[in-house]
């Protein structure tokens, strides 16, 4: 069950100091995940369907089976967050490649092509490590994206069908609105390359039939990212 995420949220202050939690895993490893939530008595808000990037070809070739994943979003206390990517990281097999991903970002930390160039351009003091760049897109179109995103160095991603998205409030955290046709392509990267993603896909994709717009926002815990890049 859904909990609102409205009942987390307080003053300005207090949402500076909460953190997405977000879990990007294959579905049995989401099912041992689920267990560690529960145990921690952690609330998943969202439990969210996609699909990785990587061609069958490549998943045959490394023998991953099936590209299905889970995307299981918690807001949290920013050191309960980080607590709980820690211990997430420790209980789930993340050291194989295309097993999964956990990360942490701020709750207000999403911004678009425009503003992230802004940003960018006055050296905001707080400078992190990894980005995760979302490319928002007509349906049909994250091949296009991902073609796009690799010629900057993007080694992959996670598609979600806005059609599997329930929740109202997700729909407008990616300003989808009821746009059911539409499609989010994740890709977690380190910050030096995220405005070089951003500026390929909205170059390549932005005024073609995908109508691609992107999003990125700073993501300071990372648990499985060099696997994840590898």
């Amino acid at each position: 069950m859904e909990r609102s995420i409205e009942s987390m949220l307080g003053c300005a202050e207090t949402r500076k100091d909460l953190r997405v939690l977000v879990t990007i895993v294959t579905p049995v490893i989401a099912a041992v995940a689920a267990h560690v939530f529960a145990e921690c008595e952690v609330p998943i808000l969202y439990d969210i369907e996609g699909e990785g990037t990587a061609s069958k070809e490549w998943m045959q070739l490394l023998r991953l089976g099936s590209s299905e994943k889970k995307i299981l979003i918690s807001v949290l206390p920013k050191e309960q967050a980080y607590e709980m990517s820690e211990k997430l990281g420790r209980c789930l097999p993340l050291k194989k490649a295309g097993t999964g991903i956990v990360f942490t970002m701020p709750l207000d930390g999403m911004h678009d092509y425009s503003q992230t160039q802004k940003d960018d351009a006055g050296h905001q003091p707080e400078k992190m490590e990894y980005s995760m760049v979302a490319a928002i897109a007509k349906k049909g179109s994250s091949e296009e994206v991902m073609d796009a995103a690799r010629t900057v160095g993007a080694s992959g991603g996670t598609v979600v069908h806005a059609s599997k998205i329930t929740s109202e409030k997700i729909l407008n955290l990616w300003g989808l609105s009821e746009e059911g046709d539409r499609e989010i392509i994740l890709i977690l990267s380190t910050a030096e390359k995220k405005s070089g993603l951003m500026a390929a896909i909205e170059a390549r994709c932005g005024k073609t039939e995908a109508q691609a717009r992107t999003f990125a926002s700073p993501v300071d815990r990372v648990e499985g990212l060099d696997y994840y890049l590898n």
